[in-house]
């Protein structure tokens, strides 16, 4: 065989192979809509031990846009369990217990006087840590000067007529302020307002909050089972709020 022989043979496999090649017919999915595969989860069949199912049900890995024959639209952060059969969403059973957290209680010794209080009532707890910021009172107060001296000139102005009580901000955002009191009462700000109003000065009323620690308490406790809080006291009374909310 001489070499243009041996070229020709070797063109003419080539076009063979590629014949072969380009002629051969996919395999069809049976049972599936080639052009509707896109963005349809896939279903994960759980059968055997594992399943607490049985095999007469599936799991559909969701997405928002997936519908079930039954209606409805899937939830799409939870697996949702489909019968086979139906085609019916089966609802999954409810927790035995839920976390709660009750507060926020300003002084940790009244977290641990509260937690005692519950265990008393069947309510086990932990105790946990946050950060807030917490209402201080009603602040009267002269809005910041350009600069210290200038406060310092009005301190000094009120000073001389008799009014007491009351120091130069040395914190963002209110630095420069002049300060005038602190008070729980609406009431009591609103007569130290008048007090310096009536000296020439536009004295305002604000809520001053500071952020500190308040304390949580964490319980277990079946859904349907209500916290007591008729009856629960503490040492010192001032309890900023109580708030049952589920646990992050």
């Amino acid at each position: 065989m001489n070499w243009r022989n041996l070229t020709l043979l070797l063109i003419l496999a080539n076009l063979l192979y590629y014949s072969w090649t380009s002629w051969i017919v996919q395999p069809e999915i049976v049972g599936v809509n080639n052009q509707s595969l896109s963005g349809v989860p896939l279903l994960e069949l759980r059968t055997g031990p594992e399943s607490e199912l049985g095999s007469g049900a599936l799991t559909a890995l969701t997405n928002p846009d997936l519908e079930i024959e039954s209606g409805g639209l899937v939830d799409p952060s939870l697996p949702v369990t489909v019968d086979i059969d139906s085609g019916e969403i089966i609802e999954p059973e409810a927790p035995s217990e839920v976390c709660r957290q009750l507060g926020a209680f300003l002084t940790e010794q009244d977290a641990d006087t509260a937690a005692s209080w519950f265990v008393s009532q069947g309510f086990p707890s932990n105790k946990k840590i946050e950060l807030e910021n917490v209402w201080q009172g009603y602040w009267v107060y002269l809005p910041k000067y350009p600069n210290r001296d200038a406060a310092i000139q009005v301190v000094e102005a009120l000073r001389a007529k008799g009014i007491k009580d009351m120091f130069i901000e040395i914190a963002s955002p209110h630095r420069n302020a002049v300060s005038l009191g602190l008070y729980r009462q609406r009431s009591g700000a609103e007569t130290r307002a008048r007090q310096i109003q009536a000296q020439g000065y536009a004295a305002r009323i604000g809520n001053k909050e500071r952020e500190q620690a308040v304390f949580w308490l964490e319980m277990q406790s079946a859904p349907d089972r209500e916290i007591p809080i008729e009856g629960l006291a503490t040492p010192s009374g001032q309890v900023r709020r109580i708030e049952i909310k589920t646990c992050q």
